[in-house]
């Protein structure tokens, strides 16, 4: 009774402020931001009234502006975000890091207020699905903090792991090991220093870009150093109580079993990766695991196709029910369909692989195929995580009416073969035009010499000459990359063998 009259008294307190326009000074304002921020007797829309006419109250007093305004502003443009008015929260939020970047040199504004400034602008264009700002603003909360030397601030914390899962996420495998490794000290550093809890929150931050960070080197067959990595982490995580990360670890290592083609060992990673996932219940990696047995163990070693199917069908009873489903779209189920596909392509069954052909591409819109997968927005194609197996779909496509070809002699399939291996090749074009790093872009092009070695052949078979010499010179053009890049790191790499071998004498 005595929190509910409490409460009302400040309610008072600021609707008579409010009523009489008088201008609060700056503990008053201070202390009315916070109320408004943590009461839950409130609605959106009154707190919004409130906040605005401080905005304007404050626009029209002898008010000195400082930290208190930018608190302000940030506060308006947060309520605005959670009403799901992103145009409205962005302008507020810039405005609030204008207002710190204009005040510098002013002792009573606290510039590093713009790295969680940054932060939540990043979360708002993520709203919008506006990748380019949402990165940009990332970039920045990133390099004010380290420029302040902040880099264990929360929030560029936290900024580190979106990037990482960004790089990760668009293929760009070398940048996102970098700046995995920069948020795993950052994470280290700020749970060394906060409560308990802060600890926790670090530790799960270290985990995860730990994961990221073996991924990454695991697609870039990086495998030594991604066991060295995992070497120790089974004891270090169960002594940690961090339960949660054991499946990826697990998961990990039958990835690098299987490099080494030790199938049985691999299989027997999975499985405790599954009973961990099973055991928390999470739905969706008990999906991702049982799509990896079903691809690594038996499709691909074993060619047990019934029992990769039985895989791939348990895989997506469990995708469709997870709760992380929405989260990440449905490019996932896209990946599924797609694998089903390729294995009625193997057992010879066309018909049945081309309708889950379909049922991948209508993933992503209805009646959306490989004729009109360009002509979608760039935008909508770029919201999706995990666009690899967008270019995938469409790689795979290809290759499957090629081989239905191979299999009847059938001259139109192999027509539709080039003119989806067409596709496929624009469509890596101008995913790789986002990539910004050189290392990894030659990753991309590994994907794209299987595209190119497959078209040229199609295009002979055809006698489409023309088509055969596009894909020839792009062929070319693409190993004479790899040739002078190769040679260029060849060279960065005896400069510091000899930087370090001075170094030791």
């Amino acid at each position: 009774m005595k929190k509910r009259v409490s409460i009302l008294i400040s309610g008072v307190f600021l609707f008579a402020i409010v009523i009489n326009g008088q201008c609060p000074d700056r503990d008053s304002l201070w202390k009315r931001l916070n109320f408004l921020r943590e009461t839950q007797q409130l609605s959106l829309d009154e707190k919004l009234k409130e906040l605005l006419h401080d905005d304007t109250l404050l626009n029209r007093c002898s008010y000195k502006k400082d930290s208190v305004y930018s608190f302000l502003l940030m506060r308006i443009g947060m309520i605005y975000y959670r009403r799901s008015d992103f145009l409205r929260a962005i302008n507020y939020i810039q405005k609030a890091i204008d207002f710190n970047s204009a005040n510098t040199t002013n002792g009573s504004v606290n510039h590093k207020e713009n790295i969680s400034n940054y932060f939540y602008l990043s979360i708002v264009y993520d709203s919008l699905n506006n990748v380019p700002k949402k990165i940009k603003a990332l970039d920045d909360c990133i390099d004010l903090a380290i420029g302040l030397k902040a880099s264990s601030d929360i929030s560029c914390v936290r900024a580190l792991y979106l990037k990482v899962e960004y790089l990760y996420n668009i293929g760009d495998y070398y940048n996102c090991i970098n700046v995995a490794e920069i948020c795993e000290n950052a994470a280290r550093a700020y749970g060394a220093t906060g409560t308990p809890y802060d600890y926790l929150v670090a530790k799960s931050i270290t985990s995860s870009c730990l994961g990221w960070h073996v991924l990454a080197l695991l697609d870039l067959h990086n495998f030594q150093a991604a066991e060295e990595l995992l070497t120790n982490k089974i004891d270090e995580y169960k002594e940690a109580g961090l339960e949660n990360y054991l499946g990826l670890i697990y998961g990990q290592l039958a990835q690098v079993q299987l490099h080494k083609s030790n199938f049985d060992k691999a299989l027997f990673y999975f499985d405790q990766e599954l009973s961990c996932e099973h055991k928390l219940k999470n739905d969706f990696s008990y999906s991702s695991t049982l799509m990896n047995i079903g691809e690594e163990i038996y499709f691909k070693h074993l060619k047990d196709y019934n029992k990769t199917l039985t895989c791939y069908s348990k895989a997506l009873e469990y995708i469709r029910r997870s709760k992380d489903l929405k989260a990440t779209g449905s490019v996932d189920v896209l990946y599924i369909f797609g694998s089903i596909a390729n294995v009625y392509i193997e057992k010879g069954n066309f018909d049945t692989a081309f309708a889950y052909f379909q049922r991948a591409f209508d993933q992503l819109g209805p009646g959306i195929n490989e004729t009109n997968f360009l002509s979608a927005s760039v935008g909508k194609l770029n919201a999706y995580k995990k666009i690899f197996y967008l270019s995938g779909l469409l790689i795979d496509k290809g290759d499957a009416f090629r081989k239905m070809y191979d299999a009847s002699g059938n001259d139109s399939a192999l027509k539709r073969s080039i003119n989806i291996y067409k596709i496929a090749d624009e469509f890596l074009d101008s995913v790789k035009v986002g990539l910004s790093d050189l290392k990894s872009k030659l990753f991309w092009r590994s994907d794209a010499r299987h595209l190119y070695e497959n078209a040229i052949s199609a295009c002979y078979l055809k006698k489409d000459f023309e088509n055969a010499f596009y894909f020839f010179e792009k062929s070319r053009a693409v190993l004479l990359n790899d040739q002078l890049n190769e040679q260029k790191w060849m060279g960065e790499a005896d400069i510091m063998k000899k930087h370090s071998s001075k170094k030791k004498h």
